[in-house]
């Protein structure tokens, strides 16, 4: 009777009956995982780069630039797992992205969202903040072949469940999204708000403006 030997991968715990199907195993785990270590060194280069340049952003209309110039960035920070999702990612098309009807509030709402140095209190709880300053007002964008991984959603203002990556990875860099919706493909439409502790440099550059008494917003 054949002599059969038995393989079990101490990485992934799967056994092969045979040195050949155990070898292919072993060439292909470690192809994925040097192309893990690949695509997580590209998003901590990304990562770097994309934090200093909203530590930078000066107002809602720069940071709408940034946003239409480098959403593949955003997108690869926050679900670039690997050089598959990566290269899934490089293949979606930002159609356009603006914020409309801005305007500056003492006061946002923290009932769903806040800043990253923050809390949120849906309960209105006594001793906690109820709002922060910030924009509130809304975001139009539209996009085509965005990569739908399907790793988080996000509950609305409106309590709707949303599971798009695009505005998860939104949502992550401090532009915070409520009710809204629509055809990503033509356009979607939320209610957006973005805390000044979030961008300290449009902190700065809006209370310059107040002093000088000049617009800051442009719709």
């Amino acid at each position: 009777m054949p002599k059969v030997t038995v393989r079990k991968c101490p990485r992934t715990g799967k056994v092969f009956f045979g040195d050949d199907e155990y070898a292919k195993h072993i060439v292909a785990l470690r192809n994925h995982l040097n192309g893990r270590r690949r695509a997580k060194h590209e998003r901590k280069i990304i990562r770097e780069r994309m934090w200093y340049a909203l530590s930078n952003i000066t107002s809602p209309r720069v940071l709408a630039e940034y946003v239409t110039n480098h959403m593949h960035d955003i997108m690869i920070v926050h679900c670039g797992i690997n050089e598959a999702a990566i290269a899934k990612i490089r293949e979606m098309e930002l159609i356009h992205f603006e914020f409309t009807s801005l305007h500056f509030n003492e006061h946002c709402s923290n009932y769903h969202k806040a800043p990253r140095d923050g809390v949120t209190n849906s309960g209105r709880k006594e001793g906690v903040p109820t709002g922060y300053p910030g924009f509130y007002g809304r975001i139009s964008l539209a996009y085509k072949n965005a990569p739908k991984f399907g790793m988080e959603c996000f509950k609305l203002d409106n309590g709707n469940i949303v599971d798009t990556d695009v505005v998860r990875a939104l949502n992550r860099i401090g532009i915070k999204t409520g009710s809204g919706g629509g055809n990503p493909e033509v356009n979607i439409g939320y209610d957006v708000t973005l805390f000044l502790s979030d961008f300290r440099a449009m902190k700065k550059a809006y209370f310059h403006a107040k002093l000088e008494d000049r617009d800051f917003v442009e719709s």
